[in-house]
This record gives structure tokens, sequence and C-alpha cells, in this order.
């Protein structure tokens, strides 16, 4: 554990990649935020603004895995004037924490603090776009506004399932081949092996096309912990053949063992994993992927000019954006194995500190105490 400021783990980890640099690498739930409010623009308004234009996706330009398309091709976390080079890529948002405006420090208990900031999100569309079709784009600010407003509120949408809630097929085993004698194996080898998840999941198994080789008469088992509570899970598999992936009935959040029965033939090969957290049917909780406590629309969105140097003629003598603000709250909390005032058991009990001594009375029955 360490201090944690919303999404922001103290002290900040280092930049490890290109990508990160271009994203927000010292506020990182401002980048889960931006996800989620790009994904939501894009379902609730991308068909509609594809009526209108027609740009080219940019791959992976959301995040990874999540490209840039229809109303959102690309999102910015700085102030639109750093950004004033990828004008050409637009329609694209934009996110930035605003200066003090409502900005707030508060101490809520004895050990965390609270600090309440405005986030300032702009939907920037083409700007030669504005000129020959404004009468089109400037009342379709209401369906960009609307869309943010009902995603905020219920803090969540079907279309934004974050990595964490997705389906993890190999987390606990990758490929394994078959065999005609029982495998137990522990530790595994998956890449969420030796995780605790945050919350218990099925456990899947999928297996590869191979004629008359795996058995359906003995399940495999999964050993582990749900919510502290040992659990043994079964798996059965239906088809000799393969070709198929089943779930487990019941849920396990904490995998320590799977124990695979013998199978028919050794040419065979199936993986085990994790089924998409509860979660992903409905939307994954954009607060608690980034470390929000509590956000809230401030108000409807409205255009405008922002007049910034382009070198190059655009509408009005400034580029026009459509700008939302939101409150967000993030709690700061600390790790109180660093911050404890605590005297004798972590500390070299010969440091300087508050020492208590009692002395019996020679003459009288009582105690004295010297602090």
């Amino acid at each position: 554990m360490s201090d944690r400021l919303g999404a922001l783990e103290l002290p900040a980890g280092p930049i490890i990649s290109s990508a990160e640099r271009i994203k927000a690498p010292g506020d990182p739930g401002l980048v889960v935020l931006g996800s989620f409010l790009s994904t939501v623009i894009q379902a609730e308004c991308g068909a509609a603004w594809s009526t209108l234009f027609n740009f080219q996706p940019i791959e992976n330009a959301i995040e990874p895995g999540r490209d840039g398309n229809t109303a959102v091709r690309l999102v910015h976390y700085a102030n639109l004037e750093d950004r004033l080079h990828q004008i050409a890529d637009a329609p694209f948002l934009v996110l930035y924490r605003a200066g003090r405006a409502g900005a707030s420090f508060e101490q809520i208990a004895s050990d965390m603090w609270r600090a309440t900031r405005t986030v300032i999100v702009q939907w920037v569309p083409a700007q030669a776009s504005i000129v020959e079709h404004g009468d089109f784009i400037r009342p379709f600010g209401n369906a960009i506004s609307a869309a943010v407003k009902n995603a905020v509120r219920n803090m969540r949408h079907p279309a934004w399932v974050h990595t964490s809630d997705a389906p993890m097929p190999d987390a606990l085993l990758l490929t394994r081949a078959t065999s005609t004698v029982p495998q137990v194996l522990s530790p595994l080898d998956g890449p969420g092996a030796g995780r605790t998840l945050d919350y218990p999941r099925q456990v899947v198994v999928s297996t590869q096309k191979s004629s008359a080789t795996y058995t359906t008469a003995e399940p495999i088992l999964v050993t582990g912990y749900e919510k502290g509570a040992e659990r043994r899970i079964e798996v059965w598999l239906s088809n000799q053949n393969g070709g198929e992936t089943v779930a487990s009935v019941w849920r396990i959040d904490q995998p320590t063992k799977v124990e695979i029965p013998a199978m028919l033939r050794s040419i065979g090969s199936l993986r085990v994993g994790f089924a998409a957290s509860p979660h992903a049917r409905r939307g994954s909780p954009v607060a608690e992927k980034a470390g929000i406590s509590e956000i809230t629309f401030l108000a409807d969105g409205e255009w405008r000019s922002l007049r910034l140097p382009l070198g190059a003629p655009v509408p009005d003598g400034g580029i026009r954006v459509f700008e939302m603000s939101l409150r967000v709250v993030e709690d700061l909390d600390q790790d109180p194995r660093v911050h404890a005032d605590a005297f004798g058991a972590a500390e070299n009990e010969n440091d300087a500190g508050l020492e208590l001594n009692t002395f019996q009375g020679s003459d009288t029955p009582w105690s004295t105490s010297f602090l």
C-alpha cells in the first residue's frame, strides 16, 4: 500500500512508454475519464455524426484496443493550445483540470483529505466543417452535452468496459497440452496467477478442436478462495472433440490450484481463465476505475470561440469548441505504516519518544507514574 490521491499512486511511477507521454502520466484518473467520455460520445452520437461526416478512424487513438472514430477520433489531456498541431485530426476531445476555480482541499477525517477540482471537457469538431455546415453542427452540441450528462449521472455505460472487467481467457493457465495422466498445477502460469480479483468471477476453460481428445466423465477442478472462504470449483467439458468454452457455475476471486483429469489423447490443448466481471454487462463503474469519489455535471455545454494563434485562417478568428465542465472529487488515502506515530514496535525501542515508568510507593499502597 502507498499514499494515493484518487488513482494516482504516490510517489508517482516512471513514465515507461511514448504512449504515456502523450497521455497524462501524472493524472491517471483523467485518462480513465477521457476514455469513458469518448466511448460514450461515440456510442450515443457516432451514428448520427457519420451521416454528416465520414472521417478515417485512428487505430488505438483513445487507448490500446479502443479506436478513435466518428464523433471522437482523439483524446488530449492538456489545454488545446498545447495540441494545435493536431487540429486537423478533429473531431477530438480535450480534458484538462481548470485552474483555481472551484478547487478545494479539505480534511474529512483524521487520516483522509478530499480534493475537489473542475475538469474542463471540450469537443472540437473539424473547423472547416463548421464553416460549411455550421447550421447542422452547432445544434449537434446539444446531443454531445446530453450524452455526457446522462453518462455522468449513471456513472457507467454499456459501451465502456474497462480492461480490468473484460474476459481473461488465459488468466490462470496459458495454453496447456492435454495428457493421458492427471495434472495438478500450482503455482499457475497465467498472467492473472497470484492476483486477487476485485470481484469474484466464473472460471472458463477453452479447448482447442481435436478429435476424441477430451474427457467429459470428470471435471476440471479449480481450488482457491471467494472473499476469504475456501472454494473448490468444478468445470465440466461437454464435447470430446473440443472447440468449446465452458464456464463454472460458482465464482472465485483468488485461485491457487488447477487439477486437470486424464484426457483421452495427448494431442489437444486447453486454456483456463476468467469470464468477464459482473460489471461488463452494464458497463464498468467509471468512478471506481478512475479513483474518483464523486463526479457531477456542472452546467450545460456551450459553444466558445478560443482565440489562439493558429497561423491559418479560422472561423471568427478563433477555434470553435463545445465546452462543458465537470466537478470531480478525489480522496487522498495515506499509508498508515508510513504516517502512524507508533513507538516501540515499528521503531527502535531506544529512539527518542515518550516513556511511562511506574513505581510502587514504600510507605503507601499506591503506585506513582512518571511520563
